[in-house]
């Protein structure tokens, strides 16, 4: 019995991963995909250039596209913040890498969270 509920357990989560990887990716007809979110989406507590603040994003996008955030909070593996441009701290980007590709995430001057998909081969 505890087989098959570890089993149904595992078909579950992987079955909502992929869930998330097809709303990502336009149904899987995009190897990229760019989405734009309200900095409001996001707690206000959280800096904005952090790693944290990355995460957070992608959890919000997450969720508004229909996934299930909570079985997927620990998807992320290795994630930095680095300026393009050193010394302009406008030019701040996030990379964050997940189950299925990685993420770039930047805020732009119109408080607006810009989070560019890319999925992996």
């Amino acid at each position: 019995m505890k087989t098959f509920i570890l089993i149904f357990v595992l078909l579950i989560s992987a079955s909502s991963f992929a869930d998330c990887a097809s709303a990502l990716t336009n149904q899987y007809t995009q190897d990229s995909a760019a989405f734009q979110l309200s900095e409001d989406e996001v707690d206000d507590e959280i800096p904005r250039d952090t790693v944290e603040f990355a995460k957070q994003a992608i959890y919000s996008l997450q969720q508004n596209l229909g996934c299930q955030v909570d079985k997927l909070r620990e998807q992320f593996a290795n994630a930095s913040c680095q300026e393009v441009v050193p010394g302009i701290s406008l030019s701040k980007v996030c990379y964050v890498e997940g189950r299925s590709g990685y993420f770039l995430v930047s805020v732009d001057m119109l408080e607006n969270i810009n989070i560019v998909f890319n999925r992996f081969d």
